[in-house]
């Protein structure tokens, strides 16, 4: 039976230690490649600390012959005892719907009760992107200051549409890149603040590796953690600086996500779920279980360090082959050509490259050397440094008319919402069990009709008026459900003999509770 407990509510102590400091980790790798004169601390920095690395080794992949096939249909399957699924949220959606509709299958393959869910890090890892970058886009053509538009304006990079308001997503590729480029110039602008001094350059060419260590944890402490924000929001309202905070917020935000690609591309599978801590059925299984589970999360097609990338984007790149590169064209287009290629498009793939070595053939695709991204981090790092988006200033962006809106904290929203009645009714199990309809005794004598009574079918009416009223009760539940559920003073109001002899226990649980919040915060 699953129990839920303190751990499964909040991450544990050691979890939230290693997040912070492979998140202080990050600040220093990306300091030491992007901020001229500290180029030569890259070596005196240690390796990103690991929490569970997938031993190293060359992932085997074996291609399956497209097949056009029904993919609800089990029928021709070869027992092969558990599976992991891996794809995106589509594909677990699609999975779920077939074993819904069998559900009552006792049998563990006619159930597909085979099947483990993994959802794809690589879709997980977009969502972020574009989770970050909305929150933090701003309005175009505003003139506020604090926005991902004004950045991206200032770095003369090509326009984009993006928000929580737009249309259409904008690409993935790019909008990693400016995650990317926007991170550095931040940690560039945040030591210039810190250090306050004319050249950066200059003073880091004179640091030593332990006063770069002791400045770097004292800015990851100032502009990069939740506690930085907490400190800002605790002064009146008055007294707030709007563009800091959102500056804070944003830090903060965005270097989580610079270490979930950095855990994924040196395969530390352990710091992936640290930023995830979502999988808490894990704790229930066998440990032998944990580690299979894990440790087939990511694959490494060279077997070199740095080499790892997620499941659901090797699929893609299957897709891409087979769809777009080594496909028939016109007539010659069929399952049977498709099902041939599928199963040896790498050793085509492998055999093209061999080619292009030999005659010196330059290969035509994406594939090239990382663009110089240091003038536009610079762009970026002074653009910060001139509107001063961090330093604190009192009452900016409430009082200067600027009409900015409260910056809204992530994660404080996500802890909020178990506590709305949506996230009830949503959460709640269905207890209803489906049940056979009995059929109608229709031979029996008919009983007499009251006086008046009609007899006869007359559409419905009765029927018809009680399935309205069904249908009336459903709406009203469902607009409860959209509301936010608000704690008043009777619900704090308890019977005091309910409670005898529970002090002690109710405290205990109080106090665990408040020292999770405060590792957390």
């Amino acid at each position: 039976m699953y129990e839920l407990n303190i751990d499964v509510l909040f991450p544990k102590p050691e979890h939230t230690a290693q997040l912070r400091n492979s998140c202080l980790w990050q600040l220093c790798r990306m300091a030491t490649e992007h901020i001229p004169g500290l180029k030569g601390m890259k070596s005196h920095i240690s390796t990103a600390p690991e929490v569970h690395p997938i031993p190293l080794h060359k992932t085997e992949q074996y291609p399956l012959p497209a097949m056009h096939i029904d993919e609800s249909s089990i029928n021709e399957m070869k027992e092969h005892g558990l599976l992991f699924v891996d794809g995106d949220l589509l594909t677990l959606m699609l999975l779920d719907k077939v074993e819904a509709a069998r559900r009552d299958d006792k049998d563990i393959l006619e159930g597909l009760q085979f099947t483990i869910r993994r959802f794809g890090l690589f879709h997980c890892k977009m969502a972020g992107c574009r989770l970050v970058l909305y929150q933090y886009w701003g309005k175009p053509n505003a003139e506020l200051c604090a926005s991902l538009w004004k950045e991206n304006l200032v770095a003369n990079r090509k326009p984009m549409k993006a928000g929580w308001k737009t249309d259409k997503h904008p690409p993935w590729q790019t909008s990693h890149e400016l995650l990317h480029i926007s991170a550095a110039a931040h940690i560039q602008d945040a030591f210039h603040t810190y250090i306050n001094v004319e050249n950066l350059e200059e003073w880091a060419k004179g640091v030593s590796p332990e006063e770069f260590m002791q400045v770097s944890e004292q800015i990851f402490e100032k502009s990069f953690t939740s506690q930085a924000v907490h400190s800002i929001r605790r002064l009146d309202q008055e007294q707030r600086d709007y563009f800091y905070e959102h500056t804070l917020l944003y830090n903060r935000d965005v270097l989580v996500y610079l270490e979930y690609c950095d855990a994924i591309r040196t395969g530390d599978i352990g710091r992936v779920l640290n930023v995830l801590r979502t999988l808490t059925r894990l704790e229930e299984w066998a440990p032998r279980l944990c580690e299979l589970f894990l440790n087939n999360w990511l694959v490494n097609l060279s077997g070199k360090p740095n080499g790892w990338k997620e499941v659901d984007l090797l699929q893609e790149h299957q897709n891409y082959w087979n769809k777009s590169v080594y496909n028939a064209k016109g007539s010659n287009k069929s399952w049977d050509w498709l099902s041939m290629i599928s199963t040896c498009v790498y050793i085509l793939r492998d055999a093209m490259r061999t080619v292009h070595e030999a005659f010196d053939i330059t290969p035509s695709g994406n594939r090239h050397s990382s663009p110089n991204m240091a003038k536009e981090i610079a762009l970026i790092a002074e653009y910060l440094h001139t509107e001063k988006l961090h330093t604190y200033i009192s009452g900016r962006g409430i009082n200067d008319g600027s009409a900015m809106e409260p910056p809204t904290d992530l994660l404080v929203m996500g802890a909020m919402y178990p506590n709305t009645r949506r996230a009830f009714h949503t959460f709640v199990p269905d207890l209803r069990e489906a049940a056979y309809a009995t059929s109608v005794d229709t031979e029996g004598p008919e009983e007499p009709l009251e006086e008046g009574e009609e007899s006869g079918l007359d559409s419905g009416g009765g029927e018809m008026e009680k399935e309205n009223e069904e249908e009336e009760e459903e709406e009203e539940e469902e607009e409860a459900a959209d509301e936010e559920f608000y704690v008043e003073q009777e619900d704090l109001e308890a019977d005091p003999e309910g409670f005898e002899g529970m002090h002690d226990q109710l405290l205990d649980v109080a106090r665990v509770i408040a020292q999770a919040l405060h590792d957390i915060y």
